[in-house]
């Protein structure tokens, strides 16, 4: 903990005192109960945070008017009815030493209100959600004394339930304080609006209330964006000024963020590539003006880097949010030296942003325990067995160190000279190498486990009816899909996998892609990146697709920067499209009912998907009597998916 003494040393914010500097950022998950408590779920998920050693936990939004939900399962500090239940989840938290408060805030433009049978959303002025879609109506200025009182009462609730203080959500340009203080959304010409003073106005009415309902004693932090980045928005002399005016009306401490939600989404939530602490250049001006102390959140993934930023004065204390995610017990591990042991963080967007994309429920690559805390224990094997995983990529890797800790025999046997599998074609890609983390951290975990390690180990039925093992895990991924169309065979065709690993003789001068998914934008930004390198020379890069979009299934914040490199770069994208030929040096696509010729081409890259490349389980009945496919192996989908698989069938052998 030496290394690490400033992390590790208490900090006061007003009334509150931290035992240590780590705070664990505000996330939604849309757990809430639906009485806008804490559901058994979300309060294990919070618990285990706790009990990981975090300093001080802030809640996702608490929202403080019933009438407008933030999301379907909501937080909620606007009945009093609310109060009992949080009182005994918070004494939960308390046992572990660590504090928690919640963020509250009026929805206001990006409230689900109406999706949910109840009214407009209400904002500032007119302006759309990016998000829902919907249309708000300009909030009157009688109305607002009624959002002020909500504001009060939520804060009176929350200190009657036993919160340690309250974060005040005025950020992004976002809900209903941010919006309203931000120019970029409110265009008011009355004492609420028209110039940066006036904007302010609402959010210093909310704090008086507030400290007059919950008392000046009870601490009161505001997030705030730093700058908006966005042309037109608050830059972070703006931000300079109203900082002294915030805490002269009573604010404890600011936690300083970046950008605007949606313009500069991918800053708010920074995704792989994107520099580490990006926020600290913000929180250390604001620092400059202000004697309260600020807490900075952006891409902060290790408590080293996180000292660092206290040792510079950046900052006096730290929020991480996913990589708390990643790992509940990084506070304790870091304190203990076991930097190796802390399940990394990537900013890969996946699981926590991208899974509630497309409408399912947050979770973590490297963590699938992530929001199953109460069922997805590792405990003991009741009978230890001898157990064969086949194939060393990232679900593999899983399955054994979730089988070795329980207490079974592991052997992994990988048929190439690494273990890793399509990870480490994953991590080639422009910006992606942080994901290499992820293969560091399997691969010692299982050593750290004793599994048995096999490398260039090509596993047979006679193999296996020699070692007899009590059950097998085939984890051998998946091979990349060849289309059946005139040209294939040519020189000139290779594979996305090919070109991520090296296997191409020279860089192409004129490459089409055919495959428009994740894999194939990663590719095609991976030929077009040199860009206009005079050593190098620039690759004219093509890529086709049958879609009207390109790689749709990503987290938007991971794929508007994507897509802004590979523009910056001249890749041209041909939606709706297909290819019905390969020449020698051309293609011949289909699109919309006509054909066109692309020429010149010396290289097709196929990034058409993957099918399993699993002969073996069907040649293992009768000879182990349990056998398990997982991953790539049993249907091809990404890492996430291969992860959670391994980790399932690890707790269940």
């Amino acid at each position: 903990m030496a290394m690490l003494a400033r992390l590790y040393s208490p900090i006061r914010i007003g009334a509150l005192e931290l035992k240590n500097r780590i705070v664990m950022a505000p996330m939604t998950t849309g757990w809430a109960a639906a009485n806008g408590t804490f559901s058994p779920r979300l309060a294990a998920f919070l618990e285990a945070r706790a009990r990981g050693g975090v300093g001080l936990i802030i809640t996702e939004v608490a929202t403080v008017d019933g009438t407008y939900p933030y999301v379907p399962q909501t937080l909620g500090l606007w009945d009093d009815a609310q109060i009992a239940p949080m009182r005994e989840f918070i004494q939960r938290i308390h046992r572990f030493g660590t504090k928690i408060i919640p963020q509250i805030a009026h929805p206001g433009p990006e409230s689900i209100s109406v999706s949910m049978g109840g009214p407009q959303p209400v904002g500032p002025s007119v302006i759309r959600c990016p998000a829902t879609k919907q249309l708000c109506r300009e909030l009157a200025a009688e109305e607002i004394p009624r959002i002020i009182e909500l504001f009060a009462e939520g804060a009176r609730r929350a200190r009657e339930a036993g919160f340690d203080g309250l974060e005040l959500h005025a950020a992004h340009s976002y809900m209903l304080l941010g919006s309203f203080l931000s120019g970029l959304r409110n265009r008011r010409t009355d004492r609420y609006g028209g110039s940066l003073e006036g904007r302010l106005t609402l959010i210093l009415e909310v704090i008086q209330a507030i400290k007059s309902r919950a008392g000046s004693d009870f601490p009161l932090i505001v997030r705030l964006s730093g700058s908006e980045i966005v042309p037109g928005g608050r830059d972070i002399r703006g931000t300079q000024y109203i900082v002294p005016i915030l805490r002269q009306a009573g604010v404890d401490g600011f936690h300083i963020s970046g950008g605007a939600f949606a313009d500069a989404a991918s800053w708010i939530l920074p995704t792989t590539g994107m520099p580490r602490g990006l926020n600290t250049v913000f929180s250390k001006a604001v620092k400059e003006v202000t004697d309260a102390p600020v807490i900075v959140v952006g891409r902060i993934d290790d408590p080293r880097f996180a000292e660092d930023i206290l040792a510079r004065g950046e900052a006096d204390a730290v929020a991480m949010g996913r990589p708390l995610l990643a790992d509940p017990e990084l506070p304790n591990k870091a304190a203990a030296g076991r930097f190796d042991d802390i399940a990394p963080c990537t900013g890969c967007l996946i699981g926590c942003r991208g899974q509630p994309w497309v409408g399912k429920n947050i979770t973590c690559v490297i963590n699938p325990a992530c929001g199953k805390e109460r069922y997805m224990e590792i405990i003991p094997a009741s009978e230890p067995k001898r157990v064969m995983v086949v194939g060393g990529g990232p679900g593999g890797m899983e399955a054994a160190r979730t089988a070795a800790l329980r207490g079974h025999r592991v052997s992994l046997y990988e048929r190439s000279p690494f273990l890793g599998g399509q990870l480490n074609l994953a991590s080639v890609a422009p910006t992606k190498q942080e994901l290499s983390k992820w293969v560091r951290y399997l691969r010692i975990q299982i050593e750290k486990a004793g599994v048995e390690i096999h490398l260039g180990a090509e596993v047979t039925p006679e193999l296996v009816e020699r070692l007899k093992p009590d059950a097998v895990i085939v984890a051998v991924g998946a091979n990349p899909t060849v289309p059946t169309i005139p040209g294939m065979e040519k020189n000139l065709v290779a594979t996305a996998h090919d070109v991520l690993g090296g296997k191409i003789p020279a860089h192409p001068t004129a490459a089409v892609v055919w495959g428009g998914g994740m894999v194939g934008c990663e590719t095609a930004d991976f030929l077009a990146d040199p860009g206009d390198n005079q050593l190098i020379g620039r690759t004219a890069v093509t890529l086709i697709t049958s879609k009207k979009e390109v790689a749709i299934e990503m987290a938007p914040e991971a794929r508007a920067p994507m897509l802004q490199r590979m523009r910056r770069n001249g890749v041209t994208i041909v939606g709706s499209a297909t290819i019905k030929e390969i020449l020698e040096d051309a293609v011949v696509i289909e699109r919309e009912g006509e054909k066109q010729i692309i020429r010149p081409v010396d290289m097709v890259v196929l990034a058409r998907g993957s099918q399993s490349a699993d002969t073996l389980s069907r040649k293992l009945e009768g000879l182990v009597p349990e056998v398990y496919v997982i991953g790539d192996a049993k249907e091809p989908r990404q890492a996430l998916d291969a992860i959670a698989e391994g980790a399932q069938i690890g707790r269940k052998v």
